[in-house]
């Protein structure tokens, strides 16, 4: 009876078509995934946590832009598709498969950026386990009552943003708001392509409406901005107390911003170096700005989540010059490193050869 039953569903079955339909079109690609999980090209290891994270903040950016242009384009420019009206109604993403089965959303840049938001809600899970929640709400408030009213004021900024964006272990539904601009811009052209392709439209209004969605963004009340703020006003004041920056005294973002301002590495760029094993970039990173072994070693057992430890002779191994001339090169345009590591490799390439 059950097996009539399923056969006469007609829903089903054309559900199961075109799950075959899919499943032929891209099998030849399962062995291109399995080598990527069974050979990865980077030191990077992923938990499970991480993949769970990135998964669903990049299905939650999706969703977010999508019904964002479908409201513009229903309410500001009176389109009156029916798809595109539910699509600004619902609470579910619709364009995300499209995507995904385009391969669209793959890019580096897309998902460089989940990486490193990933790997951002990371550290702040590993700082709750060295030191309690309330303390660190603690960190920034303290900064509330400084004599700098500047200074106080950017640290209520930066309280506000962080609230707004869920905080940092707990922003995988952040608002698009706190979007880096090129991100913003490398999603809403793709989405606003999937939404016009569901609703069989031409998508001139949809363009329209997607040309005033990036208009309107502006990051510079993202948490990263302010955090940016905050970090010039510290460093630049006189409160020596202030000047030693540590994860545990700053929080996770003021922390890194300090470490960008001082560095002049994005701080995307450092987030991405305590991904590495033994976080090897970031206690370079540490060495070229001198700073001391006790310091150092304090800063990398705060972030470590891997019982990784590192000695102060290993430290006091690393040659302060070569280090500055390693950071030296990572500042470097991105661009232009990206082209030197494509040049390498090609080298590398005719060599085997």
């Amino acid at each position: 009876m059950a097996e009539q039953d399923f056969s006469n569903d007609r829903g089903a079955n054309q559900s199961l078509l075109q799950r075959a339909t899919h499943a032929a079109g891209t099998s030849a690609f399962a062995a291109d995934d399995l080598a990527a999980a069974l050979f990865p090209k980077s030191d990077v290891r992923f938990s499970d946590r991480m993949l769970s994270f990135s998964r669903q903040y990049l299905k939650s950016l999706v969703f977010k832009i999508e019904k964002q242009l479908c409201l513009v384009a229903t309410q500001r420019f009176d389109v009156a598709d029916e798809t595109i009206a539910a699509v600004a109604a619902s609470d579910q993403g619709h364009s995300l498969p499209l995507l995904e089965q385009a391969g669209i959303i793959n890019s580096s840049e897309i998902l460089g950026h989940v990486f490193v938001q990933a790997q951002k809600a990371e550290l702040s899970l590993r700082l709750v386990q060295k030191i309690s929640q309330a303390e660190l709400e603690r960190i920034l408030t303290r900064h509330l009552d400084h004599a700098d009213p500047a200074i106080a004021e950017a640290a209520m900024g930066l309280l506000v943003a962080q609230s707004r964006e869920g905080g940092n272990s707990d922003n995988s539904n952040a608002p698009i708001s706190g979007l880096p601009a090129e991100i913003m811009h490398a999603l809403v052209w793709p989405i606003t392509a999937a939404v016009a392709k569901l609703a069989g439209s031409t998508g001139s209004e949809l363009v329209a409406a997607a040309e005033s969605v990036l208009s309107e963004h502006d990051e510079s009340d993202s948490a990263q901005s302010r955090a940016d703020r905050l970090a010039r006003l510290i460093d630049g004041s006189a409160d020596s107390a202030a000047q030693n920056l540590h994860p545990l005294r700053d929080g996770l973002e003021l922390f890194v911003a300090r470490l960008s301002l001082r560095t002049h590495l994005p701080a995307s760029q450092i987030y991405a170096f305590t991904a590495d094993r033994n976080m090897a970039r970031l206690v370079v990173l540490l060495k070229s700005m001198n700073l001391p072994a006790e310091e150092a070693l304090s800063i990398h057992a705060s972030l470590d989540g891997n019982g990784e430890s590192m000695t102060a002779a290993s430290y006091h191994e690393i040659d302060i010059h070569l280090a500055s001339r390693l950071v030296s090169t990572w500042s470097a345009n991105r661009d232009y490193q990206a082209a030197v590591r494509m040049l390498d490799a090609q080298d590398a390439g005719a060599l085997r050869r």
